[in-house]
C-alpha cells in the first residue's frame, strides 16, 4: 500500500501541477473510458456488464464527446477538468484499468498514444484540463506469488519489489490487514495482497524512485494533470463525508443530529467529494457538497443510471444516446453556473471555508463567501414524500429585509429581522443568493424586482404556497430547474 511519504515524494515530482487556487476552482467530471465513447460513434452498441470485460470505450470516443461535457457546465467553471481511468496496460479483464500490467505501455484497448496525445491537446484547445487515474499500489492479478511470472510485469518484473501474498481473513486484524480504518479513523498501512492483487513495496525506495520517474514521464508526454489513486490522506476525510452523505441521503432515523457529521468535518476548501448516487436525498448532499467544495461528478450520474454493485454500476454512457435534456444534466449544468457566478462575484468565494448556521435533525443550512455575496445553501434528507412546510432560520448574514433569490427555481423570499428567514421546504435543496449581487448575472436576471416575493419577517404559513410545482420548469437563464428531477427516489452509492 502506497504511504505518505511516497505520495508526498510523487506530488513533488509533478511536471505540470495545479496549483491551490486552480484545485480550489476545479470542477471535474470523471470518466471511465471504456464505458464512455466509442470511436465509430455507436449509440447501441451492447455492453453486458455482467460478463466484466471491455465494451469498446476509447480515448477517441470521449473526444467524439467533449460537446457534452461542455454542455453541462464543465468548460465555464474556474479550472474544468476530465479526469479519466487509468491508462496503462493492464492484465485480461481489466477494462477500468486498475490491474496494471505495464505502466509504460498504453492500453491498446483505448487507443493509441497519438490518441490520448489528442486527447490532452482537444481539451487544451477548449481551456479544459486533463487528469489521469493512477493506482500505484498494486498490480493487476496473474496469479498467487508463487504461482506468477513476475517478469511479466514492466517495470516491477521482480519479486522483490512486492510485498508477500497473505489473505486477509480477520480485517479487524491490523497486523494482517492491509488497510483498515478504526471506529476512531485513525489509518493503519500494512503488507498484504488486497482482493488477491499483488502489493508493491511502495514504502520501500527504489520502487517509489521507479514511480516518480514514471509519473514525470507521464505527465511530461501527455500534458496531464494526475490523481493518484488510493491516498491515504484523503481517505479518512472520504469516510467522514461519507457519513455525512448517508445523513442526508438516508430518512431523518439514520442521524439523531448531523451537527455530529458536520463538526468532524474539515474546514478545508481543497477536498472533492466522490460520492455518486442519483435520488431525491443525494441531490440535497451533492449541492451542499459541490456549493462548499471542489465540484465532482462521475460519468452516468446525469443521465440517472440505475447503478448498482460491481459491476452493475459501470454502464456504457453512449447507450443513453448522450441526451442533453434529462433533468439531472441540466441540474448538473444548473450548479455549475451558480458555482461559477459565486466564483465571479468574488475572488475570495474558493478560499472561504463553508460555515453551517443552523441544523437539526434533517436540514443543514450553510453559508459560503464574502458578505454582501454570500451563498446560503439549505439541504435536507427528508425526501420526496414530505408535505410542503416553513423552515425558520433565527438569523444569517443578510440584512433586514434584503432580497434573496433562490437559484434552482428564481423565486424570491425577503429577509426579516436580523436576516431571519422563513423558507418554503418541499425536499428539494435550496441555494439562495443576494438579489442585488446578481446585477449583470445571466442567472434569474430582473428577479431582484419580482413581485409577489415571500416576506420572512411574518413567518406566515402561507409561505408554502411559493413552492416550486411538480412539473419542470425553464428558469429565466435557460436551464430547465431540476424540480420533477428531484421526485427521482431511487439510485444507488458508489465508493
Amino acid at each position: 500500500m502506497i504511504t505518505l511519504l511516497s505520495i508526498v515524494s510523487l506530488l513533488a515530482s509533478f511536471t505540470s501541477a495545479a496549483t491551490p487556487a486552480e484545485w480550489r476552482s476545479m470542477s471535474i467530471y470523471q470518466v471511465m473510458v471504456d464505458r464512455f465513447g466509442r470511436t465509430d460513434n455507436s449509440t447501441t452498441a451492447a455492453c453486458d456488464t455482467s460478463l466484466v470485460d471491455y465494451c469498446g470505450g476509447t480515448w477517441q470516443g470521449i473526444i467524439n464527446h467533449l460537446d457534452y461535457i461542455q454542455g453541462m457546465g464543465f468548460d465555464a467553471v474556474g479550472f474544468p477538468s476530465v479526469w479519466i481511468s487509468p491508462v496503462n496496460a493492464n492484465t485480461p479483464k481489466g477494462y477500468h484499468g486498475y490491474w496494471t500490467q505495464d505502466f509504460y505501455a498504453e492500453n491498446s484497448k483505448f487507443g493509441t498514444a497519438a490518441d490520448l496525445k489528442a486527447l490532452s491537446a482537444a481539451l487544451h484547445d477548449r481551456k479544459m484540463s486533463l487528469m489521469v487515474d493512477v493506482a500505484v499500489n498494486a498490480m493487476g492479478y496473474l496469479g498467487t506469488d508463487t504461482a506468477m511470472d513476475f517478469a511479466d510485469y514492466n517495470p516491477f518484473n521482480d519479486q522483490k519489489y512486492f510485498h508477500p501474498d497473505c489473505t486477509i481473513t480477520d480485517f479487524s486484524n491490523q497486523t494482517a490487514s492491509q488497510q483498515y480504518i478504526r471506529p476512531s479513523l485513525t489509518l493503519t498501512l500494512k503488507k498484504c495482497w488486497l482482493a488477491g492483487l499483488p502489493d508493491l513495496k511502495t514504502d520501500d525506495k527504489q520502487v517509489a524512485d521507479i514511480l516518480n520517474s514514471w509519473v514525470k514521464d507521464l505527465v511530461a508526454n501527455f500534458s496531464s494533470k494526475l490523481c493518484l489513486e488510493s491516498l491515504g490522506t484523503t481517505l479518512a476525510n472520504h469516510i467522514l463525508y461519507k457519513s455525512t452523505a448517508y445523513a442526508l441521503m438516508l430518512p431523518s432515523t439514520y442521524s439523531p443530529n448531523f451537527g455530529q457529521h458536520l463538526k468532524m468535518l474539515p474546514a478545508s476548501t481543497l477536498l472533492a467529494r466522490f460520492l455518486m448516487a442519483t435520488h431525491r436525498r443525494y441531490v440535497n448532499f451533492r449541492t451542499f457538497s459541490a456549493v462548499s467544495q471542489i465540484t465532482q461528478f462521475y460519468q452516468g450520474l446525469e443521465q440517472h443510471l440505475a447503478g448498482g454493485t460491481d459491476p452493475a454500476n459501470r454502464e456504457a454512457i453512449w447507450l443513453t444516446k448522450y441526451s442533453t435534456t434529462s433533468e439531472l444534466y441540466t441540474y448538473i449544468t444548473s450548479l455549475n453556473a451558480i458555482r461559477k457566478m459565486a466564483m465571479g462575484q468574488s475572488e475570495n468565494y474558493t478560499t472561504t471555508p463553508a460555515s453551517i448556521i443552523y441544523n437539526d435533525t434533517s436540514t443543514i443550512v450553510m453559508m459560503k463567501g464574502v458578505n454582501g455575496s454570500q451563498l446560503l445553501t439549505v439541504a435536507s434528507n427528508k425526501g420526496a414524500s414530505v408535505n410542503n412546510y416553513t423552515l425558520n432560520v433565527g438569523s444569517t448574514n443578510y440584512t433586514s429585509n434584503e432580497q434573496l433569490v433562490q437559484l434552482f427555481d428564481c423565486s424570491v423570499v425577503t429577509a426579516g429581522d436580523k436576516g431571519s428567514l422563513a423558507i418554503p421546504m418541499d425536499g428539494q435543496p435550496k441555494v439562495f443568493y443576494p438579489a442585488t449581487a446578481l446585477s449583470g448575472s445571466k442567472i434569474c436576471p430582473g428577479q431582484q424586482k419580482k413581485s409577489g416575493s415571500v416576506s420572512s419577517g411574518n413567518n406566515s404559513n402561507n409561505s408554502t404556497n411559493s413552492t416550486t410545482s411538480g412539473a419542470s420548469q425553464t428558469s429565466s437563464m435557460g436551464l430547465v430547474a431540476p424540480v420533477s428531477f428531484l421526485l427521482l427516489v431511487l439510485g444507488s452509492l458508489l465508493l
